[in-house]
């Protein structure tokens, strides 16, 4: 992600997360593609805070758009 690929893995706050999902949902991203663009860093996250590289996950509290199957 061009966005955060400069910054530290402790540097992103879930700001700078909400941030790119809400540029994402304004941008026309549907909700899955949004979704499947966040899964991988829930994993990158969880690997840290188990590993105690990292105190806090920004992931936790994030606000993701629905995603509704189709009928």
């Amino acid at each position: 992600m061009p966005e955060l690929g400069r910054l530290r893995l402790s540097a992103i706050r879930r700001n700078d997360l909400q941030d790119l999902v809400d540029r994402m949902v304004a941008a026309g991203r549907s909700p899955s593609t949004v979704r499947n663009t966040i899964l991988p860093l829930r994993a990158i996250y969880r690997r840290a805070i188990d590993r105690d590289q990292l105190a806090v996950n920004p992931i936790l509290k994030l606000r993701l758009p629905a995603v509704r199957g189709v009928i």
